[in-house]
């Protein structure tokens, strides 16, 4: 399914979040009346159901995502740095439900903060090399999840990373702040 997790994440509607509206054969009524997608709807409609309905099914999807992109590429590149930076921080325009709880997104924008001069900071001791793996696999996630779309629960996936490269930052403030006094 990763054709249409990546159509999904890049279509016309360029949302962060991506589009929520599931497109699945068995519920064909409930589509989207949406001009932009009837090409796509003709070419599902077309598929003959088979053996390889699935594989051609997602063949379709990432044929349109990838036209998407090729054919917009200046909007697609603002859309990925858009994505990377909610997924870093957090979405300005979620439409989730419940998404701009205080006690999500404080949380999430003070580790975030932390994190980056702490990235810097962790950085600085350059016999640990446990850190510097620990940041690759931190900015590998954020590059690829941000690729399809950004939804709340995929932030699990480097929350910790962002805590540890937070702790650096707060190490540092403790040996200015507390430890001179």
């Amino acid at each position: 399914m990763t054709g249409y997790a990546l159509w999904k994440g890049n279509n016309h509607f360029r949302k962060v979040e991506g589009f929520h509206d599931p497109l699945h054969p068995d519920f064909r009524e409930s589509w989207p009346d949406v001009n932009q997608f009837n090409n796509l709807y003709q070419k599902l409609d077309n598929l003959k159901i088979n053996k390889k309905y699935e594989k051609d099914r997602d063949q379709v999807f990432l044929n349109e995502a990838l036209n998407n992109i090729l054919e917009d590429k200046k909007n697609f590149i603002i859309l990925y740095i858009k994505k990377i930076v909610s997924f870093f921080f957090i979405d300005l325009n979620s439409s989730i439900l419940n998404y701009y709880n205080l006690f999500h997104i404080i949380p999430n924008i003070l580790i975030a903060i932390l994190a980056i001069p702490g990235i810097f900071l962790s950085l600085r001791k350059k016999k640990d090399t446990k850190l510097l793996y620990a940041l690759i696999i931190m900015l590998s996630l954020i590059l690829l999840i941000s690729t399809f779309y950004i939804l709340p629960r995929y932030k699990i996936s480097i929350i910790i990373f962002q805590i540890l490269f937070s702790l650096f930052s707060l190490e540092y403030i403790y040996r200015i702040f507390v430890k001179k006094n």
